[in-house]
């Protein structure tokens, strides 16, 4: 069976697998290669095909390394390996991976259809113009631009990336989400895939926009509002409050709420 580091490789998605009982019988090293039609299998190589549906090697993997003259060998994928793969295809946030010299999507988790409606297929065929708003669209371009010059200039900070990006649902509305994308870089030293985890975030961002619309409404209140902590002890006062009281926000902040009846609150307070 794989060993983690192997089965964590092989769901990243790019290089082509061996392990040691696969050396061990065939005697000669493999040779580092593509899972991709852009980069096809090297002439006698050695891999290791998955005993089992691949989250992204292409049906006719197969077939290209016979026909390339290679050694395909059946490894059945470890516990670990299982895992990853049902928690891919289970979850709810959508895996993606993106294929940057073609700019298309090559992988979506089938939990694409929940989150923006569509089916893992009809999804594969869009490009990242369709599938965002165009402020995020342009706001994916720029950033996929920019972090990979940074990469390549040495800047490891770039790698991966926490972004909020909208998305568009086939109903037409706007899905909020939360996008972590890491660059794959193979052992040629080639940064050719992007593969991120997106999260919806619409529920989150609903809230939170309630919570700054009452805290508007507070700020402007023609009442005094006082909120207090859990041991009595003032923690926001609203301008209201600085008008009828006479005190400023930064006298009562941290005080007692028994300050406004030290006698130099109006009466009427």
């Amino acid at each position: 069976s794989l060993d983690p580091d192997e089965a964590a490789a092989w769901l990243a998605g790019y290089f082509a697998l061996w392990h040691p009982a696969v050396l061990a019988a065939v005697g000669r090293p493999p040779q580092p290669a593509s899972a991709y039609d852009h980069d096809p299998p090297a002439d006698g190589a050695i891999y290791a095909v998955p005993d089992g549906p691949h989250l992204y090697q292409s049906g006719d993997w197969n077939d290209r390394v016979t026909a390339a003259n290679g050694i395909a060998v059946r490894a059945a994928p470890n516990r670990d390996e299982t895992r990853y793969r049902l928690l891919a295809e289970n979850g709810t946030d959508v895996v993606w991976l993106l294929d940057l010299p073609t700019m298309r999507f090559v992988y979506f988790s089938p939990s694409i259809q929940k989150q923006r409606g569509y089916t893992v297929a009809e999804a594969l065929q869009q490009s990242i113009d369709d599938m965002l708003t165009p402020e995020s669209a342009a706001l994916a371009h720029r950033l996929i631009t920019e972090r990979l010059a940074a990469l390549k200039a040495g800047d490891e900070s770039a790698r991966t990336q926490t972004t909020e990006i909208e998305q568009l649902h086939r109903d037409g509305r706007t899905v909020f989400t939360e996008v972590v994308s890491t660059f794959i870089t193979n052992a040629r030293g080639e940064t050719l895939q992007l593969q991120g985890v997106t999260r919806d975030i619409t529920a989150r961002k609903e809230a939170e926009a309630k919570i700054t619309q009452l805290s508007q409404a507070t700020e402007q209140s023609p009442a005094g509002v006082v909120i207090t902590s859990l041991d009595n002890r003032i923690e926001y006062v609203n301008p209201a409050f600085e008008r009828i009281t006479g005190y400023s926000r930064d006298e009562v902040i941290g005080q007692d709420p028994r300050l406004l009846q030290s006698g130099k609150t109006p009466p009427e307070v």
